[in-house]
C-alpha cells in the first residue's frame, strides 16, 4: 500500500507531494520491527527522496534515515536503503568454526553487503562462502586429497567426496542457486537469495549434526566396564 508525503521541500524552495511504496518495518540502528516516526522529509533531485524517521523503541529513540528512488516505469518513490546501520554479529557453531573459518568470515561479509542493500555482491559472496564450507568439509574427511579438491570445481567435489546423501542434496541445490547469482541469465527463475541462504543452512546444519554425531561416537565406541 502507497503513501502519499504531503508539503516536501525541495533544494530550490519549492514545495511538493510525492508518493512512496512504503514505510521501513523497522529500526536499523536496535533491529526492533515496529512502524517508525515520521519526522520531516525533502527531496534530493527528481529522482531521490529521503525521509527522517524516529524509532518509537524506548530503549533506542534514535534517527535514522530512509533513502528512496523514483521507479522506472513509474511515479512511486521506492525505498531502497536505511542509514546509520547497527548490524548484529553472525554466530556460527563452534564445529562450523573450527571446519572452515574462512566460511564464516566470507558469509558474515555476504550478509552485510546484503543489509546495506548490495544485493547484486551479497549473492556472489554467499555463492563463494558454499565452496569454501563444502570443499574444508571434503578436505576434512579425505585430507590426502586436499590440493585435488582446491582445483577441481565445486560440482565435481560435491559429486566425488560427499558421501552423506542429506548433505550431497542440500550442497547441490545450494550450487545451482548460487551459480545463478553469479551468471548473466538465471535458470532458476522462481527462487532468489532468500533460497539460496536457507540451502546454504540446511547444508551448514547437517554437516554439523554429521560432525556432532561422528564426535560422540568417537567418544563412546565401546561402553564402559561395570
Amino acid at each position: 500500500m502507497t503513501r502519499r508525503i504531503n508539503d516536501i521541500g525541495t533544494l530550490d524552495g519549492r514545495r511538493e507531494s510525492i508518493e512512496i511504496d512504503k514505510y521501513p518495518d523497522f529500526c536499523p540502528i536496535c533491529n526492533q520491527h515496529q512502524t517508525p516516526n515520521y519526522i520531516t522529509a525533502f527531496k534530493q533531485t527528481y529522482d531521490r527522496f529521503q525521509i527522517i524517521f524516529g524509532c518509537p523503541n524506548h530503549d533506542c529513540l534514535s534517527y535514522f534515515i530512509a533513502y528512496y528512488l523514483k521507479g522506472f516505469s513509474s511515479s512511486t518513490y521506492e525505498l531502497r536503503n536505511l542509514r546509520p546501520r547497527n548490524f548484529e554479529e553472525l554466530e556460527f557453531e563452534n564445529e562450523v568454526f573450527n571446519l572452515s573459518a574462512t566460511f564464516c568470515e566470507i558469509y558474515e561479509q555476504a550478509f552485510f553487503a546484503e543489509k546495506r542493500g548490495y544485493q547484486q555482491v551479497a549473492g556472489c559472496g554467499y555463492r563463494k562462502a558454499l565452496e569454501f564450507l563444502v570443499k574444508d568439509y571434503c578436505i576434512s574427511k579425505n585430507e590426502s586429497d586436499a590440493d585435488a579438491i582446491k582445483k577441481l570445481m565445486l560440482k565435481p567435489v560435491i559429486e566425488r567426496y560427499i558421501a552423506d546423501d542429506t548433505i550431497k542434496a542440500c550442497a547441490e541445490k545450494a550450487t545451482w542457486l548460487g551459480n545463478d547469482e553469479t551468471h548473466y541469465v538465471r535458470k532458476w527463475e522462481d527462487m532468489d537469495m532468500k533460497d539460496l541462504k536457507e540451502l546454504i543452512e540446511l547444508t551448514k546444519y547437517w554437516i554439523v549434526q554429521k560432525i556432532k554425531t561422528e564426535n560422540y561416537l568417537k567418544k563412546m565406541d565401546k561402553p564402559k566396564p561395570a
